[in-house]
């Protein structure tokens, strides 16, 4: 390397090659570390020394600054090195201090080399020969993404009150978001209120879609089903988009009413409340696997679940305080 650091203009090779592989006009070899493409009109320092003009500032091979911000540095020196393992900026200062010795890197060179090495480098020629590298992230940078929980059903549904006896095998994907309780309350609506053409929405992460709906002979929604605590807002517009509309909730019911009694709700007295005991349902969902078989009998308003050997009891409170007589 003695011949391509020495200061005297013979050892200079000629011609020599910029980083984007164009072919230069000068005798002193230098290409520019921030990868951007150093054109005819750039002047610089010619190889018997004297000035011609430099309006991009470069450094000579001997290490002493012409001028300040943009380094340069022999190009076959850096095709040598700096392309075969450049980690930056301190492995670039390594390598200047290995192929002209120890330097005093003052203020603003060390910010031009910092400002270098964390540039692209990003001529094609460097991103060929550079090896590929993966950067390490923390957990806490990368976390996994969450993704559904499947679920499968089998329900046995004894519905006496409506003279409904089917058996229902489902796939029922939970969202991450979505508690064991909102589960819970969902399969119940399903059994509650079964009939051939009801379906499942797109789930929690789709706000606009209903939990659970029907359609209609005219392509339109015949029944709308809300699982939880629906905003007024939101049973104000679904009512005037479907015939029926169904409320099932785990939670306190008592600000629903609050909110159907408000008047502000479109056909509020014809929206179908129905609660649970919050207690009822987190037993039933104490008991939920991947695979569940619930059997489903509802019998004078009194339901009855049962998985596996387990019985669980409740009579769901049907709401008409709201209504107008």
């Amino acid at each position: 390397m003695g011949d391509i650091l020495s200061p005297s203009p013979a050892a200079w090779p000629c011609p020599r090659w910029c980083f984007d592989g164009s072919k230069t006009t000068s005798n002193v070899p230098f290409c520019q570390l921030d990868g951007s493409k150093i054109t005819s009109n750039v002047l610089f320092w010619q190889p018997d020394g004297s000035k011609i003009t430099s309006n991009v500032p470069f450094w000579q091979l001997d290490g002493s600054k012409i001028t300040s911000n943009v380094p340069f540095l022999a190009a076959r020196w850096v095709k040598n090195h700096v392309q075969r393992d450049f980690r930056g900026a301190a492995t670039l200062q390594s390598h200047i201090e290995r192929a002209i010795g120890p330097i005093e890197l003052g203020q603003s060179r060390a910010r031009a080399i910092e400002r270098a090495g964390k540039s692209a480098l990003c001529s094609d020629t460097l991103r060929r020969a550079s090896p590929p590298r993966s950067k390490a992230r923390s957990p806490d940078e990368n976390p996994m993404a969450l993704t559904a929980t499947l679920f499968r059903f089998e329900l046995n549904i004894s519905d006496v009150d409506r003279g409904v006896y089917e058996t229902v095998e489902l796939r029922v994907a939970q969202h991450p978001s979505e508690s064991d309780a909102y589960l819970v309350t969902r399969m119940l609506a399903m059994a509650l209120e079964y009939e051939r053409d009801l379906s499942f929405g797109r789930g929690v992460s789709t706000p606009e879609d209903p939990a659970l709906s029907a359609p209609n002979e005219m392509g339109g929604v015949a029944l709308w089903i809300e699982i939880g605590q629906p905003s007024a807002e939101r049973l104000h517009k679904i009512t005037k988009q479907a015939d029926r509309v169904c409320v099932y909730t785990h939670k306190n019911p008592e600000f629903i009413v609050a909110d159907l009694m408000a008047g502000t709700i479109h056909r509020a007295e014809e929206i179908e409340l129905t609660s649970f005991d919050p207690a009822f349902i987190d037993e039933l969902a104490a008991l939920l696997t991947r695979n569940s078989s619930w059997d489903i009998l509802r019998t004078e308003g009194a339901l009855y679940v049962t998985v596996g050997d387990t019985t669980l009891s409740s009579t769901p409170v049907v709401h008409a305080e709201y209504k107008r007589n």
